[in-house]
């Protein structure tokens, strides 16, 4: 083995176990991926109170910006009283970037108008299960504050994922892939 090789070889050991030793230390971390976003739907499972834990982040210009998951957000809001019906467009715009800083105000979070984790373990807060009687999904309420109330379905089957009602025969599933073609008529 010549010279060059042995302390390229060398010097290529001494930076895996530099790179090995700052991973194990904690200086680089990376964000544990939301596993709702790798399914492409807002979903849960068990205990509906802590569903919404790992939801990705939904936020004005964001990669989920104009979704059927912003739209599920908006029924929260909706809930709230912070937004009327016609704002629920699956656009995550000015308006419901103003709601959702008013949301956080009241639940005395950071209002930067990001739905981020602690926005949505807020909510996860208000969800309660009102009826698990059916085979395929569970009835799934959320309570604002003041009592306005939204309704979803949790599908009972694979990662469970959330839908809401778009008309009285149709649900759309929150998806963070695709806006429903009922965006804007609700």
């Amino acid at each position: 083995m010549s010279v060059r090789t042995a302390i390229r070889s060398r010097s290529i050991r001494l930076l895996a176990a530099v790179v090995i030793a700052v991973l194990a230390s904690g200086l680089i971390h990376t964000p544990a991926a939301h596993a709702s976003v790798s399914y492409g739907y807002i979903s849960g499972a068990s205990t509906v109170t802590d569903d919404f834990g790992d939801e990705g982040t939904l936020k004005r210009g964001g990669s989920y910006a104009y979704t059927n998951a912003t739209a599920l957000w908006q029924w929260i809001l909706y809930a709230e009283g912070l937004i009327s019906k016609s704002g629920i467009d699956c656009q995550f715009g000015p308006g419901t970037e103003t709601a959702t800083k008013q949301f956080q105000s009241r639940y005395g979070l950071s209002a930067d108008g990001v739905v981020g984790l602690n926005t949505w373990k807020t909510a996860d807060n208000r969800l309660s299960l009102t009826d698990s009687s059916y085979p395929e999904a569970d009835v799934v309420t959320y309570t604002g504050k003041n009592g306005g109330k939204a309704v979803f379905n949790r599908a009972k089957a694979g990662e469970s994922y959330y839908s809401f009602r778009v008309d009285p025969y149709n649900w759309a599933g929150a998806a963070y892939f695709a806006a429903s073609r009922y965006c804007g008529g609700f």
